[in-house]
């Protein structure tokens, strides 16, 4: 765990000076501050972890009111209140607020050490459990805010709508809710309805009855049905056509549906997630998504950030990739240096997460030694060229990515690489050629 940074707010300097020496011997970093504004500007201007907060304070916001305002504003903030003159009545309440404990003044030093410990140790638990449950990784304040929506959402019941940009990890986000839900022990099923064909939506949504249609050989369950009990991810929702979404809206409300071909109506109980990459309220205003559906779905939301918004977190998830590859392949993870480091966080990753997790697996598989090179990347070119942007310049680097990435999987067997591809060894010779990814026996010799 990184030192902790501690706001004490307290309008007495010689309480704030005595508190700030008890945990500066402590190894914490303390900030003090003498009134609420002060607090809540240290609160935007460093990342504190815990406060330790008057109930009194001077001028018009006082301790319970700022309890509120970080609260709501810095969640995964701990909160300690403080007071010479504490009732009952007023501890009930800041705890029932969210507050983690009330301290009485004179505070005992042993006192207060144990209930930060405690305090930072529960959130620390938290967002372990996170982590290890759904592989997300970060640290970073905005990060620390999905944390405590994610710990929050799972102990309801209603739906929830993650959005963000292309790769920023949504589907890691809907897992982590699933499995700290109630629902935890049943299915969760997700899929992409870009990618279900408009003649098959209501059977792939909904199921058919065997005989419905010609190919129906026996009863199919849909995701509604195979999701029964559990939780369903709809991913990229703005796909749907109106008319699909028209259906889904349908379903949803009534909480029922009917297979295809079949009389028969079937109740479901299922925990609705979507996601989506798209400004679903831009295609509300022209009419290419309904409002009544997105009002259905949008009753928790959970929006990501972008990879460029959460720098400090790309060493700890380049980390965290280099670590999963090695042990995928029995070997040593490769060593980036800090100067590489350094422009991997200061590139600004437009395919988020998922561009940063393809390029460190080809820079792996490129690099002939223990160490991680620039020319490795691909990413760090003249700072006078603007990058071309151009759909068919992000396509060949797609399909340059996807190559290198499905040789890796099968050892750069080039044969079992071209059957999985769906194309002839002599076509991926020539693709491998036009992308300068280099065969097995190059890759050896360097």
């Amino acid at each position: 765990m990184h030192q902790k940074t501690i706001l004490c707010v307290d309008d007495s300097v010689v309480i704030c000076r005595m508190i700030s020496n008890v945990l500066e011997r402590n190894n914490y970093k303390v900030q003090v501050a003498f009134d609420s504004m002060e607090a809540s500007r240290k609160l935007d201007q460093y990342p504190i972890d815990l406060v330790l907060l008057d109930l009194h304070l001077p001028r018009e916001i006082d301790g319970m009111e700022l309890l509120k305002w970080t609260l709501k504003e810095k969640p995964y903030v701990s909160v300690i209140m403080m007071s010479a003159n504490v009732s009952v009545k007023s501890a009930i309440e800041a705890v029932k607020m969210g507050a983690f404990h009330f301290l009485e003044k004179p505070i005992d030093n042993e006192l207060l050490l144990l209930t930060i410990e405690k305090a930072l140790s529960k959130k620390y638990l938290e967002y372990e459990l996170i982590r290890a449950k759904s592989h997300i990784v970060g640290e970073s304040p905005v990060m620390k805010n999905i944390y405590e929506r994610i710990i929050k959402f799972s102990g309801s019941d209603a739906n929830v709508l993650i959005t963000g940009d292309t790769g920023t990890g949504k589907e890691l986000v809907a897992k982590a809710i699933h499995v700290l839900g109630k629902r935890a022990q049943k299915g969760f099923v997700a899929f992409n309805c870009a990618a279900i064909p408009h003649s098959l939506f209501e059977s792939e949504m909904f199921g058919h009855a065997k005989g419905s249609f010609t190919g129906a050989i026996s009863d199919h369950r849909g995701f509604f049905e195979q999701a029964n009990g559990g939780t369903l991810l709809m991913d990229e929702i703005e796909e749907l056509t109106v008319d699909q979404q028209a259906k889904l809206l349908r379903v949803i409300q009534d909480r029922q549906f009917r297979r295809i071909g079949s009389t028969k109506v079937t109740h479901f109980d299922v925990r609705i997630l979507a996601a989506s990459n798209k400004n679903l309220q831009e295609m509300m205003a022209e009419g290419t998504f309904r409002q009544d559906l997105y009002q259905r779905l949008n009753i928790l939301n959970i929006e990501l950030p972008p990879l460029k918004a959460r720098r400090e977190d790309i060493p700890s998830l380049v980390e965290y990739f280099l670590n999963h590859y090695a042990d995928g392949r029995k070997e040593e993870s490769k060593i980036i240096t800090t100067e590489l480091m350094q422009k991997l966080m200061e590139y600004d990753w437009p395919g988020n997460i998922r561009e940063l997790e393809n390029s460190l697996l080809r820079a792996v598989e490129l690099a002939p030694g223990s160490y991680l090179r620039d020319e490795d990347f691909d990413l760090f070119g003249d700072d006078s060229e603007k990058p071309d942007t151009s759909l068919k310049a992000a396509l060949k680097r797609y399909e340059r990515d996807y190559i290198i990435q499905q040789l890796a999987i099968y050892q750069w067997n080039v044969i079992e690489t071209a059957a999985a591809l769906g194309i002839d060894r002599t076509n991926l010779f020539r693709k491998m050629k036009a992308h300068n990814v280099p065969t097995k026996r190059s890759r050896e010799t360097n």
